[in-house]
């Protein structure tokens, strides 16, 4: 029912990617790769993120996210991410 709304970029950070992202995610956010390969604009009207991993890059994701204006998802509030800490 909702074909093509959801697109899926791998980010890999130490090794080589041949169908995404080589490097850090914050440097793609950054240098505008991550929407150019997505063809969209991260942008809290037309965006959901979903992310995990390393604790200090999920801090500098969630600190970009915010300042494009994108809040945290909660129970309590619908927002525009969700973060999955695992340590």
């Amino acid at each position: 029912t909702h074909a093509g709304r959801f697109k899926m970029i791998p980010v890999v950070s130490r090794a080589e990617h041949h169908r995404g992202i080589s490097g850090r995610i914050t440097t793609a956010m950054e240098n505008g790769k991550l929407e150019e390969m997505a063809g969209e604009q991260l942008a809290p009207d037309t965006s959901a993120v979903m992310m995990c991993g390393n604790p200090q890059m999920l801090d500098d994701v969630e600190a970009m996210l915010n300042a494009r204006g994108m809040r945290k998802h909660k129970r309590s509030e619908a927002g525009h991410y969700v973060v999955e800490r695992y340590w």
